[in-house]
């Protein structure tokens, strides 16, 4: 049975619902490549400013007016431009062997501040592997509509139970390149990781680190915007690979191997603390590096990075400097099956040892070489007066 990937539309101007939806799941299986599926997207772009138009746009009726009459219609046709997003990313799920689902929050959450069909809501969240958001930006934040569903999550305990250890990726569409997008899916990761659930961001094809993010500054135009619709497409693909590798039924080594890094200290407070952590765990393979007590120098912003093609374990970074632990540090940073990054951060800063930023820019070249930390699972863990 193949891993089922939830594609959920947090917009209130979406376009399909009811049966428009397995329709529209139907029509992304027909799907054979990436050129049928923009013009797939631009056909149903087009569609959806048709309703708009149908609806009172044309003749200048109030949105009030106008909303009504979109709601009359029944549900199968056209993609508002969250959905335009989230069709691309469930495509690319399609193609890494998952099976898609979509729904819109708008049939669950009524704007009479109603909940129906909780119960269906309920079960498919409970049966999906993975659950892929995608929603407009208001003010750097998400739709009232994820919110819900979100406090939906928030309110039953079975629902969070079940959730945990499943598999979250984000969308966020906003009106501009710089329009809150990243803050909005910086936010939901952080609710959906507080459900336990495993939050992963793009693939290593675009940048968009946190997820999807796309442009559209009005209606049916999201699919205009091609290197927006690449980073729904990456994200996809990179919850499809999550999902799959956690449906796999592989089995964990007899013992994890783990790594401490420590990047902010003050009187061996985080590292007695790791120190504390290791000896609980006996039957665990542990490394605990103190990087706060290291000399690395700052990234210098090259042009290039890493500097050439060779193996993991050639150091590739430009910063060659007997001074500087990096070119020591580099064999130290593989083959582990977790990292935890470790701060303290007490009140009184005085004479804190720090290495947190320049650690994060020199790891770079590790990064952009070829993603070697990309399945690997990491934790953060932050002391605090």
């Amino acid at each position: 049975m193949k891993p089922k990937v939830l594609g959920i539309a947090a917009s209130l101007r979406n376009a399909r619902w009811g049966g428009g939806n397995k329709q529209l799941v139907d029509s992304l299986k027909s799907i054979d490549n990436k050129d049928e599926l923009f013009e797939f997207l631009a056909v149903e772009s087009e569609l959806h400013l048709e309703n708009f138009i149908k609806a009172g746009r044309r003749d200048g009726k109030n949105f009030d007016e106008l909303y009504k009459n979109l709601k009359k219609n029944t549900g199968n046709k056209g993609l508002s431009n969250s959905e335009t997003a989230l069709s691309a990313a469930l495509w690319e799920t399609l193609q890494a062997g998952c099976e898609i689902e979509h729904i819109s929050l708008s049939e669950f959450f009524l704007a009479s501040g109603r909940v129906q069909n909780a119960d269906v809501l309920k079960k498919k969240l409970m049966e999906s592997d993975g659950i892929l958001v995608s929603g407009p930006v208001y003010f750097g934040d998400r739709s009232s509509l994820l919110q819900k569903m979100i406090d939906f999550i928030q309110g039953d305990e079975t629902l969070k139970e079940n959730l945990e250890n499943k598999v979250y990726a984000g969308i966020s569409v906003g009106a501009k390149r710089n329009g809150g997008q990243e803050t909005s899916l910086v936010y939901n990761l952080y609710d959906f990781v507080r459900f336990g659930m495993l939050g992963v961001g793009n693939s290593s094809d675009t940048t968009s680190q946190y997820g999807g993010t796309c442009v559209a500054g009005d209606v049916g135009t999201a699919y205009k915007d091609h290197y927006g619709i690449e980073t729904s497409m990456g994200t996809g693909k990179r919850l499809a690979e999550v999902v799959m590798y956690n449906c796999s039924n592989a089995v964990l080594k007899t013992k994890s191997n783990i790594l401490f890094l420590i990047l902010q200290d003050k009187d061996n407070v985080a590292q007695n603390i790791c120190n504390d952590i290791v000896s609980s765990f006996p039957n665990e393979e542990f490394k605990v590096i103190v990087i706060c007590e290291k000399r690395i120098l700052p990234c210098i912003a090259c042009d290039i990075c890493p500097t050439h093609i060779d193996t993991d374990e050639v150091y590739r970074c430009i910063v060659k400097n007997k001074n500087d632990c990096f070119d020591t540090l580099h064999n130290e940073l593989f083959d582990f099956d977790a990292i935890i990054p470790v701060v303290y951060s007490p009140l009184d800063r005085t004479s804190i040892k720090t290495g947190y930023q320049t650690f994060l820019e020199r790891t770079r070249y590790l990064r952009r070489g070829d993603y070697l930390w990309s399945n690997t699972v990491v934790a953060p863990l932050v002391i605090e007066d």
